[in-house]
């Protein structure tokens, strides 16, 4: 039976894993983490383009080629159109980041 591309490539990465001596339970927290990890990362980037008023159906967004540091400096800079309360949870939200 043949293994679908991205199956294969994941079992690589455990196998590589496992010889580093990390233990099944670390590999599965590791892969808990890219998982919260990507899901932060999506909701990051959408939030920029709603901070920005972006339509991005069909078009390359701003976040195209920058990097989530970017993402997180946008985060508190796009917010002055806000009131202060608001401005200040996205900064103190920025430093979280």
């Amino acid at each position: 039976m043949k293994v679908p591309k991205h199956r294969e490539q994941s079992l690589k990465v455990l196998d590589r894993l496992r010889d580093w001596g990390f233990a099944p339970e670390v590999q599965q927290r590791l892969g808990a983490f890219g998982v919260v990890w990507g899901v932060f990362e999506l909701n990051l980037e959408s939030t920029i383009w709603a901070l920005r008023g972006e339509t991005v159906a069909g078009v390359r967004p701003s976040t195209d080629k920058t990097t989530i540091s970017d993402w997180i400096d946008m985060l508190s800079s796009s917010s002055t159109t806000f009131e202060l309360e608001v401005q200040d949870v996205l900064r103190i939200t920025a430093v979280a980041a």
